[in-house]
């Protein structure tokens, strides 16, 4: 069973999840499990909401050396920590209440950061203006007020706008695609930087495949090892024991024979930890074992799949067909 076969003619290949060589034709490279997921839950928002700011406070503290020269350090630096932080936590406010708002429609990364950020620097212009007459007096009010003339024009506005939307994005971008910590992913849109390679085969070649990919006998090392995510159970389970995988946000609610668990994981992390041959993605946010389905519910756009738990799993309409192939076997 491959589960990237999705009709007699194609066939979509996940780099990450072809594990073993199937044909001569091709070579899928398996990607190595990525255990340091725990260690990025605990230092991203740390790094995103704490380090990102202090980086950019520091930044435009040394690079205003007028403000320096009226000010000292420590209140030029306690000014840009004002600057910095709260337009920061209001652009990430904004940005999370539209990524949960547009859910319905899921929009891309840079869809949802350009929005919220846009969207902040027309909510935090008159607490900029109010902090930069409000802060210091004398030379520095001078300095603030000269600076602020500059900054209020069209034009201004503009570049300001602009620069907050660029570092914004960027560092989402960053963290998402780099770093491992994606915040406005919805749940089953697919990894990034997992590749996807997408071939056209004969029929013949994908029923050789097809027929290639056999269980792993019982007992064998490859039927006994792991996936991270269930070494992450609180109630320990083997692998015959799992039934079903869904993502739920940033976690992954794992269903097996004795119970249902949420762990935080990614379900594209998931994906390619678990052998090829064991089971399906049905859905953008479901997989299911293979062996645990029952039976297939419903037609036409509205399709579910019954496990042996009794659990009933949508089936989106591109892997239908896949589903009733397996199923009738």
């Amino acid at each position: 069973m491959t589960a990237g076969i999705t009709s007699a003619g194609s066939a979509t290949y996940n780099r990450a999840v072809a594990s073993q060589p199937t044909d001569a034709i091709f070579a899928a490279s398996a990607i190595r499990p990525d255990r340091s997921g725990a260690v990025r839950q605990a230092w991203g928002p740390l790094l995103l909401y704490v380090g990102i700011p202090l980086a950019l406070c520091l930044y435009l503290s040394f690079n205003n050396w007028q403000l320096l020269d009226a000010l000292g350090f420590w209140s030029t630096l306690g000014f840009y920590a004002a600057h910095a932080a709260v337009p920061w936590a209001v652009t990430a406010l904004l940005t999370w209440g539209l990524y949960r708002a547009l859910a319905r429609w899921t929009p891309g990364l840079g869809v949802v950061t350009t929005l919220g950020s846009l969207l902040a620097c027309v909510l935090v212009v008159p607490y900029t203006a109010w902090l930069m007459s409000a802060w210091g007096g004398g030379a520095a009010a001078e300095v603030l007020r000269t600076q602020a003339a500059l900054g209020w024009s069209w034009g201004g506005l503009a570049a300001y706008a602009a620069r907050a939307t660029l570092l914004w994005v960027g560092v989402n971008f960053l963290f998402d695609r780099f770093l491992g910590y994606p915040r406005y992913r919805y749940a089953g849109q697919p990894d990034p930087r997992t590749a996807q390679v997408t071939l056209s085969l004969p029929a013949s070649t994908v029923a050789a495949i097809d027929s290639r990919q056999t269980p792993h006998p019982p007992g064998s090392p490859e039927a006994q090892a792991l996936p991270g995510f269930m070494e992450r159970l609180k109630k320990p389970a083997s692998l015959d024991m799992l039934l079903a995988i869904r993502a739920e946000q940033h976690y992954l609610r794992v269903i097996t024979q004795a119970g249902s668990e949420l762990v935080l994981y990614r379900l594209s992390d998931a994906l390619r930890e678990l052998p090829p041959d064991l089971g399906v993605q049905v859905h953008r946010s479901w997989w299911v074992r293979a062996s645990a389905i029952e039976t297939v519910e419903g037609q036409g756009k509205k399709v579910a799949l019954v496990l042996s738990s009794g659990e009933r799993v949508p089936v989106s309409a591109p892997y239908q067909a896949l589903v009733r192939s397996i199923v009738d076997r």
